[in-house]
């Protein structure tokens, strides 16, 4: 089976669905992020104050060379793996593309409390979520295979969506 990669803004549930997905798949769960803190021994946040985002953006395309030779495993991604095309065309030499959105609004009551998210180091978070998301959602459009806009859905109920769209496209 293709590898489920899983794109989209911060606070879409890309991680909390497809931990769910997986388990339901009974395949294996990667997620980007949690992979790069544990090589850089730091938190992302930590890593862009050290060594910028370009950096990071530099160690992150690599992980997704090594994920696209990933079989049967659902990835969640960083919200930004998306800025460079050749991290997607990579994941989708093996994988099906989808992405999770969600509104600004419903972005910013699920991830207000964190204190993890670099991007949104501002005195205005739900301003900066609008900008990013701005910035970002043709290149989400573009990269993923479906859309699925989760407002208003928990986790598991995302999962569900995503569950029914791999049914009937026969992933």
């Amino acid at each position: 089976m293709k590898n489920i990669v899983l794109i989209g803004m911060m606070g879409t549930f890309k991680t909390t669905a497809g931990k769910i997905l997986a388990k339901k798949l009974e395949q294996k769960f990667l997620d980007t992020d949690k992979i790069l803190t544990s090589r850089f021994k730091m938190s992302i946040d930590k890593y862009f104050k050290k060594y910028g985002e370009q950096a990071f953006r530099e160690q992150e395309h690599k992980l997704c060379l090594e994920l696209s030779t990933q079989t049967n495993t659902v990835i969640s991604t960083g919200g930004g793996i998306i800025k460079n095309i050749n991290n997607i065309q990579a994941l989708k030499k093996n994988g099906i593309i989808i992405c999770l959105m969600a509104s600004p609004e419903q972005i910013y009551a699920r991830i207000k409390n964190s204190r993890t998210r670099p991007l949104l180091k501002s005195s205005d978070p739900l301003k900066r979520i609008k900008e990013i998301l701005a910035e970002r959602e043709q290149a989400y459009r573009q990269s993923a295979d479906t859309v699925i806009n989760n407002d208003y859905m928990s986790g598991d109920q995302t999962a569900e969506k995503i569950l029914e769209y791999i049914t009937k496209a026969k992933v």
